[in-house]
């Protein structure tokens, strides 16, 4: 697999107020503050921050150089075994928007939802009071945004990469049996890795997702069957001048492929073609399905 060393941010299980950004490697996390603090990178004040925020809003100008620094850098630090820390969610969610297939609809079809909904990976999935029987899960892709815009100034689809920090895998879980008047997504999972938008760039955002119920593959699908580019999608949430602010969350991808039941294990996961013939690593969002309380 080639590396495409995304952005997370950690902390240690009894220091849970020292949140640290991280990258990354392989099988390896590396603090990326201590890295740039280190060598008196000109970027150590935007990483050393507890979240992603003042990175997402730099622009892309930074957004290159902070991914070039970390690629020739990341043999100079200490590297740090996953399961001696705890992953949070990397970025403060603003705005949250997910599209649907859109049918034959002239325009994509969106749905707002909630940032208090959107949870890191490994969170517990409580299936909702009721309880529901017929709970459910979409499996997508989110794009993460960092350059805010400015209300009244829509979006071109070909100014995507100006706005757009990276991607994320995302969980969308539902309840299908809720009454039709209510919102059926409850929690909405994310990965806690951030993938730079230069790596899908290069990929033709050409994502495989697959699926997995209890380490069994319930669904293979292609992202770049979609009927809408992420550009369009952008250009769609601002099309009536609305703007967009650091931290908005949208995503698209596959309905929900079965129900699921109590103890049931989800996973995410995706993969896109490297210029050399191998693959991206391009993470996974885990959930775990729970009884109601």
């Amino acid at each position: 697999m080639a590396e495409c060393f995304p952005y997370g941010v950690f902390t240690y299980p009894d220091d849970p107020d020292s949140a640290r950004i991280a990258v990354r490697a392989g099988e390896q996390i590396l603090d990326l503050a201590d890295v740039a603090a280190r060598q008196m990178s000109p970027y150590a004040d935007l990483l050393a921050a507890p979240t992603l925020d003042p990175l997402l809003a730099a622009g892309p100008t930074v957004w290159h150089a902070v991914h070039r620094d970390v690629r020739s850098s990341v043999t100079d630090g200490m590297f740090i075994d996953p399961g001696d820390v705890v992953m949070r969610l990397p970025f403060t969610v603003a705005d949250v928007a997910t599209f649907g297939p859109g049918g034959s609809h002239p325009h994509p079809a969106v749905r707002f939802g909630r940032s208090g909904a959107v949870t890191v990976s490994d969170t517990p999935v409580v299936r909702p009071r009721g309880p529901s029987t017929q709970l459910g899960v979409d499996a997508q892709v989110g794009f993460v945004v960092g350059v805010p815009s400015e209300r009244g100034d829509p979006i071109p689809a070909e100014a995507f990469a100006d706005h757009v920090f990276g991607m994320v895998l995302v969980s969308d879980w539902c309840a299908r049996d809720v009454p039709a008047t209510d919102d059926t997504h409850f929690q909405t999972s994310v990965s806690p890795w951030v993938v730079p938008l230069d790596v899908l760039a290069s990929a033709r955002f050409d994502v495989e997702l697959e699926v997995r119920v209890n380490d069994e593959v319930v669904s293979r699908s292609a992202y770049r069957e979609s009927r809408w580019a992420p550009g369009e999608l952008l250009a769609h949430l601002t099309s009536t001048g609305a703007s967009v602010r650091t931290g908005d969350l949208f995503s698209s991808g596959e309905p929900a492929v079965r129900m699921l039941d109590d103890g049931d294990r989800v996973v995410v996961s995706a993969k896109a073609p490297a210029g050399d013939g191998t693959s991206i690593d391009l993470g996974e969002v885990r959930g775990q399905v729970l009884a109601a309380r």
